[in-house]
């Protein structure tokens, strides 16, 4: 019933033996985050840098590791504000 998070979703009782149908979901696309982590000193990318991205209430959070070319992404986020931080 378009609940946004788990505490809010419907909850479904089921007895042993028994089914539940129509019980049916839609989830959005998601929004995404991505960028390169590169030394200040001398631009070389760097790698195995964790990223990570969390909503100001810090509900939500998820993090990834730069690949060796300093790249990152972090798919399925909801839309909304992030704060993004760096550890080596």
């Amino acid at each position: 019933n378009d609940a946004a998070d788990r505490e809010s979703a419907q909850r479904v009782a089921l007895t042993e033996g028994e089914g539940v149908d129509g019980i049916d979901a839609a989830l959005d696309l998601g929004g995404s985050i991505s960028g390169r982590v590169m030394r200040q000193s001398d631009g070389e990318p760097l790698e195995s840098v964790t990223v990570r991205a969390s909503t100001p209430d810090g509900s939500s959070t998820a993090s990834v590791a730069t690949d060796s070319d300093g790249a990152y992404r972090i798919p399925g986020l909801r839309g909304g504000d992030y704060i993004v931080s760096f550890t080596p």
